[in-house]
């Protein structure tokens, strides 16, 4: 029994008439005969009383019919639930993001997608690097945004979108190292270090700087936590331009001036390689423009003045009058 049976025998009880049915449904009517018959088969009952009139249904035939129109009626129901997804009239996405883009980048993405598509749900959970791709694995989120540099070589992840992602060491102003124009990676590396939990590549090139093992005096996801540490110590840590944006503004932080960036990375938007809900792909397409917005300006900013939010026109650009 299949879908196409379930119709013929409803347009079947409708009519009363193997021809008015069988011009219904597109079929001939000795086409529509052997499906019915087939079916009376299958099931072992007749479903219809035959006379010269017509049909009518047997009491087989009646619960038989009672039940297609509940199926066909819910076939419907899925095809124009699929109608509404596909629209984005509602839906649900979950996402992993790390603590230095998730302050910034997810937070304006979500914006933006719930403001385009109010009916879509969004969960988002901010984590290190093993725990998205764990998450991702799991089936907890169906997206991540963070360091994509070790998801590149697994054959079941496909990267969405990768970007460039430099970082900077930050301090507060009136520290030492602000003294000199342009202190060593290994003056800098001296002081307590504050940061996130590191990818291996960015901890194996601090080591590498510093020539000795370099243990963080301060390990924190929350970067409002290590911007605080940092503030009111000696500490030094390691941000993108657009996380300190209003610290760096105000003068709380200042960045320190080296001869090349602290870290370099891949960020960059994945999921597992599979088909994927409207949402996601909406949300994907969100992270990746707000990631490439932000990355952009980062990398033009001044570290000496900024006053123009990530993101934005730079004032030059903006419309006036």
């Amino acid at each position: 029994m299949d879908i196409r049976d379930l119709q013929c025998i409803r347009e079947l009880a409708q009519h009363g008439n193997f021809g008015r049915a069988s011009e219904s449904l597109g079929l001939t009517q000795p086409a529509l005969t052997r499906r019915v018959q087939a079916l009376e088969g299958e099931l072992g009952v007749s479903l219809f009383d035959r006379n010269p009139k017509g049909v009518k249904l047997t009491p087989f035939g009646e619960v038989v019919v009672q039940r297609a129109a509940e199926l066909l009626r819910g076939v419907a129901n899925v095809k124009v639930e699929l109608d509404r997804l596909r629209g984005l009239e509602f839906g649900h996405v979950s996402l992993g993001a790390g603590p230095v883009v998730a302050q910034t980048i997810v937070g304006e993405a979500i914006g933006e997608l719930i403001k385009r598509r109010p009916g879509i749900r969004v969960s988002a959970y901010v984590g290190s690097v093993d725990e998205l791709a764990a998450w991702l694995r799991s089936g907890k989120t169906e997206l991540l945004i963070s360091d994509v540099t070790a998801l590149a070589k697994d054959n079941d992840v496909e990267i969405v979108s990768r970007f460039e992602h430099v970082g900077y060491f930050f301090c507060r102003p009136g520290h030492p190292l602000l003294k000199q124009r342009t202190p060593s990676f290994r003056q800098i590396l001296s002081y307590p270090i504050a940061t996130v939990h590191l990818p291996p590549a960015i901890v194996a090139r601090l080591e590498e700087l510093r020539g000795d093992p370099c243990v963080p005096a301060v390990e924190c996801d929350s970067y409002p936590v290590l911007k605080t540490v940092v503030a009111s110590s000696d500490a030094v840590s390691i941000a993108s331009r657009y996380a300190i944006f209003e610290e760096l503004r105000s003068g709380r932080l200042v960045e320190l001036r080296t001869e090349e960036p602290a870290a370099v990375t891949a960020l960059g938007v994945a999921r597992l390689k599979r088909v994927p809900s409207p949402a996601a792909e909406e949300l994907a397409k969100e992270l990746s423009e707000r990631a490439r917005k932000v990355l952009e300006w980062s990398a033009k900013a001044s570290p000496a003045a900024r006053t123009t939010a990530p993101g934005s026109p730079s004032p030059s650009r903006r419309r006036t009058g």
